[in-house]
């Protein structure tokens, strides 16, 4: 990505509670059902992940 200040370790959804350094939760939209469980799960992303729906934190 040529612009990394648009990654999603400082996007406004993203959560940092994951236990991995570098890793996170995208909290954009609801958890998504897990195959084969009755649970569900936040996307896991990188903190240098980006995708079109960037939004800055504040």
């Amino acid at each position: 990505m040529a612009n990394d200040s648009r990654a999603c370790g400082t996007c406004t959804y993203f959560d940092n509670t994951a236990e991995a350094v570098g890793e996170g939760e995208c909290r954009r939209y609801a958890p998504r059902p897990v195959s084969d469980r009755r649970e569900t799960m936040w996307v896991s992303v990188s903190t240098t992940d980006w995708c079109g729906e960037y939004s800055a934190a504040s």
